[in-house]
């Protein structure tokens, strides 16, 4: 479903919060110092050519080296949700859908 999990949640009039939300400019606030180098973000390694994909619903790093298996299952998951969630949206409860 486009939009993801919170977009879902939204459109069934689930209550959704969030904490912060921030869009600060960065102009002053920073400089590059480094390219094409890993990082790290918190606890999590980002070296490149990983994948980092960010949405309402969060952000995922995803390694390079599990890539096309990582959007294969994805894609497996979606073909099961997607009609589950279609029935849900049409009135059918969710372990009947």
């Amino acid at each position: 479903m486009a939009g993801g999990d919170t977009e879902y949640m939204v459109r069934l009039g689930f209550p959704v919060f969030v904490r912060y939300k921030t869009p600060t400019d960065i102009r002053r606030h920073c400089r590059m110092v480094d390219w094409d180098v890993p990082i790290m973000i918190g606890s999590v390694l980002i070296t490149p050519g990983d994948l980092v994909l960010g949405g309402r619903d969060g952000v995922i790093v995803i390694r390079q080296s599990i890539a096309e298996e990582a959007v294969t299952k994805t894609e497996e998951v979606l073909r099961t949700e997607y009609p589950i969630q279609a029935a849900m949206l049409n009135g059918v409860l969710p372990l009947k859908a």
